[in-house]
C-alpha cells in the first residue's frame, strides 16, 4: 500500500492523510500479529523441549482440563496418585505427554456406547519408573 502513495499524489489530500494513516494502522497491527505469534512460537517450543516435569501436578492440571472439555457430557475422570513416592519427576515434553495422554483418554471415553462415561487414571512408580494407568 505504501508503494501505491505516489500514484495517489493527485488525490486530494484528505484522502491521502486517510490512506497514510490507515497504513500506519495496518502496519501496527502487522506488527502487534508478529510479536503475538513469536510470542507463541517460543511458548510452543518451550512446550515441545524436554524438560524436568512434577508428575502429579502435571497429571492433576491434564485431568482439570480433560473433565472441562467433557464438562457437558456424561463423563467422569479420576484421578489417584497411589505412589509412595511423593517426589515423581521425570524427563519430557509436556506437549507429546499431553497428546498421547489425551489420546488414550479419548480412546477410553469413546469405547462407552451409552450411560456415564468413566475413566480412571493412576499414577503409580516402582524403583525407576513412573505408571501412568488409563482405565475405562
Amino acid at each position: 500500500l505504501e508503494m501505491m502513495l505516489p500514484l495517489l499524489s493527485f488525490a486530494p489530500s484528505k484522502l491521502q492523510n486517510v490512506l497514510k494513516n490507515s497504513i500506519s494502522e495496518i502496519r501496527g497491527l502487522t506488527d502487534r500479529l508478529r510479536s503475538q505469534a513469536d510470542s507463541l512460537a517460543q511458548k510452543q517450543s518451550d512446550d515441545e523441549k524436554v524438560k524436568l516435569v512434577y508428575l502429579p501436578a502435571f497429571m492433576e492440571s491434564f485431568v482439570a482440563c480433560k473433565s472441562q472439555e467433557f464438562a457437558n457430557q456424561d463423563v467422569d475422570i479420576d484421578f489417584k496418585n497411589i505412589s509412595q513416592s511423593k517426589t515423581i519427576f521425570i524427563q519430557c515434553s509436556t506437549l507429546e505427554l499431553r497428546c498421547i495422554l489425551s489420546n488414550l483418554v479419548n480412546n477410553a471415553i469413546e469405547s462407552y456406547v451409552r450411560g456415564v462415561k468413566r475413566v480412571a487414571i493412576e499414577l503409580n512408580t516402582d524403583s525407576e519408573n513412573a505408571i501412568i494407568a488409563v482405565r475405562d
